[in-house]
């Protein structure tokens, strides 16, 4: 039987339910609301998603809060992707094409469209995911640090056991 106090005694359990139901509802559209801003904010292209990652990580936790010089990280990344194609040419990606200033790397995303379409035109079988990896690690390379390096997964997996 169904009897005031009962649903008394079940109201305190069903607010919850309901707060928890909500704040998960809230949390959902929070995520892709930041989701929607990062990209229209940063322009950052899928395909280049985890050189976006490891940007923010070096600008965050680079050796002890070591300022790390924007400008060189994004010279770096253009330089690792020419090295992908085996092009020595710097024309390809002349500076005036790319703002190397521009901030979170913007001039990374521009290079990287100009080199795109440069190793499309011209044929080359290098994915995109190469040209990420070269960026990460002429990115890298950039900060000056021998012991700083960046393992693909296979490469990854090996030193793992070696350990």
């Amino acid at each position: 039987m169904l009897t005031t106090r009962s649903l008394t005694k079940g109201l305190p359990w069903l607010l919850a339910l309901l707060l928890l139901a909500s704040t998960a509802l809230t949390a959902s559209c929070t995520v892709a609301d930041r989701v929607q801003e990062f990209r229209g904010q940063r322009q950052v292209p899928r395909e280049m998603s985890t050189l976006w990652e490891v940007y923010q990580t070096v600008k965050a936790d680079y050796a002890g809060k070591e300022p790390v010089d924007q400008r060189a990280l994004v010279d770096g990344a253009v330089q690792g992707m020419l090295r992908v194609l085996a092009v020595s040419d710097t024309s390809v990606v002349p500076e005036d094409r790319y703002d190397a200033d521009a901030p979170n790397l913007g001039g990374v995303w521009q290079a990287w469209r100009i080199i795109s379409d440069y190793a499309r035109d011209n044929g080359s079988k290098i994915t995109q995911e190469q040209l990420q990896q070269g960026a990460i690690r002429g990115m890298l390379h950039a900060l000056g640090n021998p012991y700083t390096n960046y393992l693909d997964q296979d490469l990854y997996t090996l030193e793992e056991q070696n350990l």
